[in-house]
């Protein structure tokens, strides 16, 4: 089992006062202020002021615990991650992204953006540069401040689309784990290639597939009426008779008929 580090306790700020109005803000450890620090001002704490703020900044960095979140971390937590915010600011503060990362990220934002859409969100969050005010950057450009910001909004919502947010939240997985990952599927890929040439000596031919009906990726439509039929794998879409099937017509048994045979 896994020995957990013990956490430094609020104690160590040597103020009681401060101390029991963090403990009221239900932080329980140096550790837990410090990753809060990350993404907001202590100063946003009820009845934490510049100065008592000031004064637990220092305490932090006295024990190491002043690492701030990168900006490419605060962006894929701000705009990409909204699930699990705590855990992931966490996991960044412990584990910060490596260069390697970085790079990915960049890569990903090019590939799914337009080049001015890329290049304002880049300023805006400071990613690989210094970051920039919506004014700033529509000087830059000779655009108003309310155009840039329809700019940044429309890049943004590309970036939350599920096939590019799929990909971002893979940058958060540490290399073994997604080495791991590969093994598993290159098993996977190796089994499934021996059943394949098994079919092919024997039948000269391939099996037929059978599995869920979701890989066929059908349309609304014709996927609600085959579940409300009871019908969920390929093979009983194959022994059903589809044309006894409620709300579902021509259109809808073509659909499958071609699905089914490009398998």
């Amino acid at each position: 089992m896994k020995e957990e580090k013990d956490m430094m306790s609020l104690d160590l700020l040597g103020n009681p006062s401060i101390e029991k109005i963090l403990a009221a803000a239900w932080f329980d450890s140096l550790e837990s202020l410090a990753i809060y620090s990350c993404i907001d001002n202590l100063t946003s704490i009820d009845g934490i002021g510049p100065k008592k703020a000031e004064e637990i900044k220092e305490v932090l960095e006295q024990h190491g615990l002043h690492t701030k979140l990168s900006n490419e971390e605060y962006f894929l937590i701000n705009i990409i991650v909204n699930e699990n915010r705590s855990e992931l600011i966490e996991q960044f503060w412990k584990n910060p992204m490596s260069d390697e990362q970085k790079d990915c990220l960049y890569d990903l934002l090019f590939s799914g953006l337009f080049e001015r859409e890329n290049a304002i969100l880049k300023l805006y969050y400071g990613l690989g540069c210094e970051r920039m005010s919506l004014e700033e950057i529509g000087q830059k450009y000779h655009f108003t401040r309310e155009r840039i910001k329809q700019i940044l909004g429309k890049a943004e919502r590309k970036l939350k689309r599920p096939g590019i947010k799929r990909q971002l939240g893979l940058l958060m997985v540490s290399r073994s784990e997604l080495q791991s990952r590969l093994l598993v599927a290159e098993r996977e890929l190796s089994v499934a290639k021996t059943v394949i040439e098994y079919y092919e000596q024997k039948y000269g031919k391939t099996q037929p597939v059978d599995g869920p009906i979701e890989v066929l990726n059908l349309s609304n439509r014709t996927y609600r009426s085959l579940k409300r039929a009871g019908i969920n794998t390929i093979g009983e879409v194959r022994n059903a008779d589809l044309t006894k099937l409620r709300n579902f017509g021509r259109h809808s048994i073509e659909e499958v008929t071609e699905k089914i045979n490009n398998l």
